[in-house]
């Protein structure tokens, strides 16, 4: 079979794969221009439809654009600069030619700023645009979720220790000023410490859930993981600007010291962390929530999307490039409490299997990972996954006895990191399992 186009991410054989490896970074950059999630979702469709399915304009264009370039012996562009070329323009021409109802923009304004702004926006380096997109994104989930969680503290302990020596306008507080703020009988920083480790471990967390392992290698053919795209990203950001590479550089990199002492300090079981309790209830309760609302087949966990993709049917709205007004993508908080529209949509897709298949990798993953937080997490997708094959669509995934499956339940409903609509979920599912054992 003939291949339908080759880029800097791999070789793609039709347009449906080609969109797929694409998809989070054209919705990712709309949304740093319009700072809006349903019109970023509209215009990336908009796009996607247009520019991508309907006809391979974007494609030609670049081919074309590929050969005038190397014939003048420069080196071959990347297609994720050319694409980002074509969204700025795409923005510019919504903007002149309004078709849309007006949307409101939420109070996502950049939280870091990079020099001379406007100038930037027009001129700066593509690939260095994405970066400093995927960054603010990243700031703005964690500020929000601290806020929505009244760990306001946390967030001005990280804003003012790493975020704000970026700022020239800005004149940082001090350690010893925060601590006293903060925490007056404290003797020491140590609780500063704590609370920017958890920081950045969160910060660190949501890129890695940016970042899907959904592009190809054109070297093994292999996807790449996380931590690949994250260290491009890194690259990347360097060409925005020095020191906000620099600053994130440390902000998302725990030094190898604390990380293995934290490591070995909680080996035996997450809960009985010398580590701050309040701090890891933090960072699983982040790192959960990203979970509930992330689309299964895009975790960046998976060695291969592939495995799940198989088991949703070719035009299924759950599919990554596809968006759907009245289908929500394919989250465990979906599956929880699916509108009537998306429970046909699930009818069709193999959600048996599919199930099975997380939590077959999440039982793996939960043995392989040395982070403690990581392990606790993945137990909780592993007992999630079987509760909700078996409460929402009746399949049984799972050879623990009912008591097994009850106690596992009745385990992650006290721990206080667990957002309250799963919460809620696992009482009723707990109360379904405690009915049926009585009849």
């Amino acid at each position: 079979m003939s291949d339908f186009m080759t880029t800097d991410s791999g070789i793609f054989t039709d347009r449906n794969s080609l969109c797929l490896a694409y998809f989070s970074a054209i919705r990712e950059t709309f949304y740093f221009f319009c700072k809006d999630d349903d019109l970023a979702d509209e215009l990336s469709q908009e796009f996607v439809v247009r520019k991508l399915l309907a006809t391979p304009v974007l494609v030609e264009k670049y081919s074309s654009f590929c050969v005038k370039h190397t014939a003048k012996g420069k080196p071959r562009p990347k297609f994720r600069s050319y694409l980002v070329s074509s969204i700025r323009n795409f923005w510019r021409s919504h903007h002149r030619h309004p078709i849309r109802k007006e949307h409101q923009a939420s109070d996502n304004s950049p939280i870091l700023d990079v020099p001379d702004r406007e100038h930037t926006q027009e001129n700066l380096d593509p690939d260095a645009f994405y970066a400093y997109a995927i960054l603010n994104r990243a700031l703005h989930n964690v500020r929000n979720y601290c806020r929505q969680n009244g760990k306001e503290a946390h967030w001005t302990i990280f804003d003012e220790l790493v975020l704000a020596p970026l700022d020239i306008s800005r004149t940082p507080e001090t350690r010893e000023s925060l601590r006293l703020r903060f925490f007056p009988n404290a003797k020491s920083n140590q609780k500063l410490d704590n609370i920017l480790v958890s920081m950045k471990r969160m910060v660190y967390r949501n890129l890695k859930a940016l970042f899907t392992r959904d592009h190809f290698t054109e070297s093994s053919g292999g996807y790449r993981s996380a931590t690949t795209c994250i260290d491009e990203w890194i690259y990347d950001l360097k060409q925005c600007d020095s020191s906000i590479h620099g600053a994130m550089v440390a902000a998302t990199r725990v030094t190898p010291s604390v990380d293995s002492e934290l490591v070995y300090a909680n080996s035996i079981s997450v809960m009985q962390l010398s580590y701050p309790e309040e701090e890891v209830a933090l960072e699983l309760g982040f790192a959960a929530s990203l979970r509930m609302k992330l689309p299964i087949v895009e975790w960046t966990e998976w060695r291969d999307p592939g495995e799940l993709l198989r088991f949703l049917p070719a035009k299924s709205p759950f599919l990554p490039e596809r968006k759907s007004r009245t289908v929500r993508p394919l989250t465990f908080e979906m599956l929880m409490s699916p509108w009537p529209t998306e429970s046909e949509e699930v009818k069709l897709a193999n959600v048996d299997a599919l199930l099975r298949k997380v939590k077959e990798l999440a039982r793996s993953l939960s043995k392989m990972d040395s982070n403690p937080v990581d392990q606790h997490l993945f137990q909780f997708v592993y007992t999630l996954s079987i509760t909700i094959a078996r409460v929402s669509f009746g399949h049984q995934i799972t050879s623990l006895s009912e008591r097994e499956q009850q106690d596992g339940i009745s385990y992650y409903i006290l721990q206080p990191w667990l957002d309250e609509q799963t919460r809620a979920y696992l009482r009723n599912a707990l109360s379904d399992f405690e009915q049926s054992s009585e009849v």
